[in-house]
């Protein structure tokens, strides 16, 4: 049996000496990528078995080369491990967001470096990928922060990743992604179908990280088991910060309603609407972060239902306007008991 081959994406020479060193000894086939592009190029060449992914590296951060190799039907089943010198919380979400299947703080040992490619490798094929190593309290961390359903962060830990944003005076968009009805479509056609749809819409929403929005920017629902989904963005300093968020809101309805109507046309009868609102988080040190999120929050939530409620008012209106001109006919139909000759029903 060949050996299995693992592809290294970094641009420090030493750990890609040290690492490739390591696999080696280890009886894996090791090869090495200087940057992001060539290590994307690279992938769709070797088609590793597994990668091991730098995060921050020039011309492509491994946050990109993630998303580009996650989107692509030649590469989305390897897994990747990111590497980082940080560990902070907002590193862990964008890993989650980006696709990757598990993460190694720099400086490693070759012991850790070893388990989680051995790990990661006899999971591939039998399981679906963890991103968190299967240590107690992590498992615990995830299930805790993370909705079960669409693998999404949930508020709470989006806003201690906003924290160092916002004090770094940078302004940050939301957006409230309303499906219509969420809570009739699981009354009327069951939990299945209703969580199908939340993963469905938590997919849609990440694959426009790298497109729509910034691959560094937050996708997160309300609370794990919750059904309100929220995409947080960095606004650039000077921008009409409504007008571009307006422009996102108008794309991510239209993108989502189409992903939504091609996913559930045949199982739910009715056309899903997709209502968005927004909201800026302005920095202001005298305040605290939680209650300026949780003020955008409220503000495009309200955007979102007014939209929501002015289509439902145009749609009763039009409704009325074609009974009024007599466009629709209605007959009614007796319908007798034959026994008792009473009527029943029409």
């Amino acid at each position: 049996m060949s050996a299995e081959k693992i592809l290294i994406v970094d641009d420090d020479e030493d750990i890609l000496l040290i690492v490739q060193t390591i696999l080696a000894s280890a009886g894996y086939s090791a090869f090495t990528a200087h940057n992001g592009r060539e290590g994307v190029d690279m992938a769709l060449e070797l088609r590793p078995n597994l990668i091991l992914l730098d995060v921050m590296m020039p011309e492509l951060s491994g946050w990109e080369v993630c998303t580009t190799l996650k989107n692509s039907p030649e590469t989305r089943q390897i897994p990747i491990v990111m590497l980082t010198v940080k560990s902070e919380i907002r590193d862990l979400i964008t890993g989650m967001q980006v696709g990757a299947d598990d993460y190694i703080t720099k400086p490693f040992t070759r012991r850790k470096l070893l388990s989680t490619v051995r790990r990661l490798l006899e999971e591939r094929g039998d399981a679906p990928p963890s991103y968190l190593t299967t240590e107690n309290e992590e498992v615990r961390f995830k299930n805790l922060l993370f909705d079960a359903v669409t693998e999404l962060p949930t508020v709470p830990v989006i806003i201690d990743a906003l924290r160092d944003r916002l004090l770094d005076n940078r302004d940050q968009g939301v957006l409230f992604v309303d499906v219509e009805q969420y809570s009739h479509i699981e009354e009327a056609y069951g939990w299945e179908v209703f969580d199908s749809l939340l993963r469905e819409t938590g997919k849609a929403l990440r694959r426009m990280l790298g497109t729509v929005f910034a691959t560094e920017d937050f996708v997160a629902v309300n609370r794990a088991g919750g059904s309100d989904f929220y995409v947080f963005t960095t606004l650039e300093p000077g921008e009409d910060a409504h007008g571009r968020l307006q422009r996102k809101a108008r794309q991510v309805e239209e993108s989502l309603r189409g992903t939504l109507d091609e996913a559930f046309g045949t199982r739910i009868h009715k056309r899903i609407g997709v209502f968005v609102g927004h909201a800026v988080i302005r920095s202001n040190p005298q305040m605290r972060v939680e209650r300026l999120v949780y003020r955008a929050l409220r503000q495009a939530i309200a955007i979102a239902t007014t939209k929501e409620e002015d289509r439902h008012s145009i749609l009763r209106e039009t409704f009325k306007e074609i009974l009024r001109k007599g466009r629709i006919r209605t007959v009614y139909q007796p319908i007798f008991n034959l026994n008792s000759m009473s009527l029943f029903g029409h």
